[in-house]
């Protein structure tokens, strides 16, 4: 019998076949998954291989389970902490200010409609009341999954309420972030996250580059007094205003945590005397060709 498929694995079609005509299992989350380890046909196999004992098997299986109840429980506390204490101000604020300006606008002009400002508010109000909505039945359920002893049963609460609470609750957040000003959301945006990292020591933000999805992924760290900004290829050293450029790097962790420590430390050292750009090609170049200045 053939197993060698060569559709489109994400059709709904291929679930079809796979479940009604090949007879294949179709387990979506963790919850479905895990206790079917303990079947009896996998214990019967694993036992006879001196994989697991039976004790040992059922133990991997409940360890497994919990990791995925606290899992689950931990992201939902913190849904709720971030829904409630920084989302939900923050629409608040954001409709607040807009109906305050709607009102001047009154004001003015008692003519003037104010029709994007009405239903801004309006939108706003009601998925405020969606996601307050939305907290406390994804506490509710919290609750409920957190007051059962076995991770079985916890596992299916929390696939079967937990889970689709916390979906309910995030498609409110999304709808009302889609409507938030940026500078009101208290989280930084995907916009944010891919296409731009901003930093200054002085307070003043600035673009330190330009991403897509197959250019260059900039990220930041920013410790002390340096600054280091890492590129796909390339990693630049910033101190005091000298920038150094180290280039072709295979492993840009490796290059953090390695060179970053005695490259600084020959920075500091070399500073009031280094008032130019150094430019190298090789990682493994830069701190010799550092070293050399130093003794000139």
């Amino acid at each position: 019998k053939r197993i060698i498929f060569n559709g489109n694995g994400y059709d709904d079609a291929w679930i079809k076949e796979a479940t009604e005509e090949r007879g294949l299992l179709n387990y979506r989350t963790t919850a479905d998954c895990m206790p079917h380890l303990l079947d009896k046909k996998n214990a019967d196999m694993l036992r006879a291989h001196g994989v697991f004992s039976d004790e040992e098997l059922r133990s991997r299986c409940e360890i497994m389970l919990e990791n995925y109840c606290k899992t689950i429980l931990i992201e939902g506390a913190t849904m709720v902490t971030m829904a409630r204490g920084q989302i939900l101000p923050a629409v608040e604020r954001y409709s607040a200010d807009v109906a305050s300006r709607a009102m001047v606008k009154k004001t003015l002009d008692a003519s003037v409609s104010c029709k994007y400002e009405t239903g801004v508010v309006q939108k706003l109000s009601a998925l405020t009341d969606a996601i307050s909505d939305g907290v406390d039945a994804l506490e509710e359920a919290l609750r409920k999954a957190e007051g059962m002893d076995d991770y079985f049963t916890q596992s299916a609460c929390i696939r079967d309420d937990v889970l689709a609470a916390m979906e309910a609750l995030r498609a409110s957040c999304d709808k009302a972030e889609m409507l938030t000003a940026k500078e009101y959301w208290p989280f930084p945006t995907y916009a944010d996250l891919l296409f731009s990292v901003q930093s200054d020591d002085l307070g003043q933000h600035r673009t330190i580059g330009v991403c897509g999805l197959r250019s260059k992924i900039f990220r930041q760290v920013v410790q002390k007094d340096r600054r280091l900004a890492f590129a796909s290829q390339e990693i630049f050293v910033q101190h005091d205003g000298i920038i150094f450029k180290q280039g072709a790097c295979r492993d840009l962790c490796g290059v953090a945590l390695g060179k970053e420590r005695s490259l600084c430390k020959t920075i500091r050292s070399m500073r009031s005397r280094m008032k130019c750009f150094l430019w190298t090609r090789k990682t493994s170049r830069t701190s010799s060709r550092l070293r050399k200045r130093k003794k000139k």
